[in-house]
């Protein structure tokens, strides 16, 4: 019988690869638009994220999300690739997503439990990946102008709309 240990090295061994992933997307938009002083920040965020999983420090993997984020979105304004900018984003929610779900598969007991949780889980972090990178890029790619508060009301409408997902989500049996 397997330890929950060796049930989640496969989990826990994405999240890290995909922090890198994301820096090395972010870096490559950045070199390739010819921001070079930007790329090192990339490597410097993964470098730190991992540093502090390495001893932990929860807290860190919202920092390190949020730095990934404000370096993508530096990009995307400077006029770099979104398709690189757009990859280490969604890359660096991999991350973020995957090391709160390490974190929480510790306290599963059983390992067939685990290791059934841990493939429900990233098979329904795929799909919200896909989706996401689908609609971003459809996003990206359509220009349509509206005044704000039709934009506020739009936010308002998707933020309650994902919300009533994720319920529903939470609701179906493993």
């Amino acid at each position: 019988m397997t330890s929950p240990l060796t049930t989640r090295r496969p989990v826990e061994a994405v999240a890290p690869a995909c922090i890198l992933l994301s820096a090395a997307s972010l870096a490559a938009g950045y070199l390739q638009g010819g921001a070079v002083w930007f790329a090192p920040l990339a490597a410097a965020v993964a470098a730190a994220w991992l540093l502090a999983q390495r001893r932990a420090w929860r807290w860190a993997d919202v920092l390190g999300f949020a730095g990934d984020a404000v370096l993508a979105t530096l990009g995307v304004a400077r006029g770099l690739s979104t398709g690189w900018m757009l990859g280490g984003l969604t890359a660096a929610l991999a991350a973020w997503d995957l090391a709160a779900f390490t974190h929480w598969l510790r306290a599963v007991e059983l390992p067939a439990q685990a290791w059934r949780l841990m493939l429900h889980h990233l098979g329904r972090l795929l799909i919200v990946l896909t989706v996401g990178l689908l609609l971003a890029a459809l996003a990206l790619q359509a220009q349509l102008w509206l005044p704000l508060p039709v934009l506020l009301l739009l936010g308002l409408v998707l933020v309650l709309g994902i919300s009533q997902a994720l319920r529903f989500l939470n609701r179906q049996p493993g």
